[in-house]
């Protein structure tokens, strides 16, 4: 499920590659341009996770890797596991990032100390934060539940 609400966003920053146009408005507070990621498919689909230390956690993990097998689009799919240590996920972010990504699925274990290697992915590929955020609000979107409703269900 996480992969069908992030394909739509990945296949507009990295389709079809066409003359980059302003937009006729300026964007709305909290929208991100993805036009200068834009580029054809295939797709290189990264995912630095957190940990997959819980049930919940690894159900994620293969939920992510199901989307990604039934998405054609996508040719090449990378995952690092910090094991819910923020020095080996800033290594994992680098070393993802070195090997090519097209888009990058973070899964933040520390809030304040990812941020760098965050700003430094948006520099070359949309990131998209799942489950936890970082601190500011440089990347390209959120993806959460929201407890409360889930505990009302």
């Amino acid at each position: 499920m996480i992969i069908s609400l992030i394909v739509p966003l990945l296949l507009t920053a990295c389709g079809p590659a066409t003359s980059r146009q302003q937009p006729a408005e300026p964007l709305p507070a909290g929208v991100v341009d993805t036009m200068r990621y834009k580029k054809d498919a295939p797709y290189t689909f990264c995912f630095s996770n957190a940990s997959a230390s819980n049930s919940w956690r690894l159900s994620m993990v293969e939920h992510v890797r199901y989307e990604v097998r039934h998405h054609s689009e996508i040719a090449i799919y990378r995952e690092a596991d910090a094991k819910d240590d923020p020095a080996t996920q800033i290594s994992d972010i680098q070393r993802l990032l070195s090997e090519g990504c097209d888009v990058l699925l973070v899964s933040p274990a520390k809030l304040d100390e990812l941020k760098p290697s965050i700003d430094t992915a948006m520099a070359q590929v949309p990131v998209i934060l799942i489950d936890r955020t970082v601190t500011g609000e440089n990347y390209v979107s959120y993806v959460s539940a929201n407890n409360c409703t889930i505990g009302q269900l």
